[in-house]
């Protein structure tokens, strides 16, 4: 029998039934479903009960606050030049020793792992002062050896996460907690659809008539945190307004944020 755990198998096993029946949803959509049936807000914090339970730690939950804690042990791999954000699938050019190892200790446990970025680019051997308080969880989804003995990851950023206390080894590992936003409301999805027109309009697009890269959009104004993190590598084009993105929590700041880029390259253009 399944339970909570078996909570990607299910997803999946619903994405296909609807699809049989040609309704069509995301990926993450079924998860999103999945979490809600088993009575969680959302699949952040059911992946988060779900790696408490493989690492054996506990989860405390506190109603009157939007973070849910859950201290976890992760393997870190330290971004160069890209800021991760929730839900992104992205590759991984993996050829620093440390970075190599955390990928190993990833795929013998749950193939978790922390995705944070680097303070400063040029840094080959990173240290806990050298990465931002705020990264990704992340799950590896493919693994290629390359022919010049580098790596070739494919991994699924999941939730955003805050570094507690960095483990300096053979390689780096972090004691995290699990950040979780707030509930989607009418206000966030208010303010999401004004991004929206905003975005088309940045863009110099037809507002009637948005571009195929952006018509996929007004579909996940329901989630405006999921939207935010989505058009955040439309707007943010340095690494610092990305990470700042990254490390704001609420769905509304973040929209207010875009807002406020959008409008500043307006006018500086």
């Amino acid at each position: 029998m399944r339970d909570f755990r078996n909570a990607k198998t299910m997803a999946k096993t619903l994405r296909e039934a609807l699809a049989s029946r040609s309704f069509e949803i995301s990926h993450s959509e079924s998860l999103e479903l999945i979490a809600n049936v088993l009575g969680c807000k959302n699949w952040q914090t059911l992946s988060a009960a779900i790696t408490a339970s493989s690492t054996g730690s506990v989860i405390v939950e506190e109603a009157a606050s939007p973070a849910l804690t859950s201290t976890i042990l992760l393997p870190v791999i330290p971004m160069r030049d890209v800021v991760a954000l929730p839900e992104m699938t992205l590759p991984l050019f993996i050829g620093r020793a440390k970075t190599l190892l955390a990928i190993e200790r990833a795929m013998t446990g749950d193939r978790r792992l922390l995705l944070v970025t680097q303070k400063r680019v040029g840094d080959d051997m990173p240290t806990a002062d050298d990465l931002h308080e705020v990264g990704v969880m992340a799950v590896i989804l493919k693994t290629m050896q390359l022919p010049d003995g580098n790596m070739k990851v494919i991994v699924q950023a999941e939730g955003r996460a805050r570094l507690k206390r960095i483990v300096e080894g053979e390689m780096l590992e972090a004691e995290i907690e699990i950040i979780q936003e707030p509930h989607p409301d009418e206000t966030g999805q208010a303010l999401a659809q004004q991004v929206l027109e905003h975005l088309v309009r940045f863009a110099n697009h037809d507002p009637d008539a948005p571009p195929i890269g952006l018509a996929h959009l007004p579909r996940s104004i329901g989630r405006p945190g999921f939207f935010a993190d989505l058009i955040t590598p439309l707007v943010a084009t340095r690494l610092d307004q990305a990470q700042a993105l990254l490390e704001t929590a609420d769905p509304i700041e973040r929209l207010k944020t875009l807002l406020d880029l959008m409008n500043e390259e307006r006018k500086a253009a």
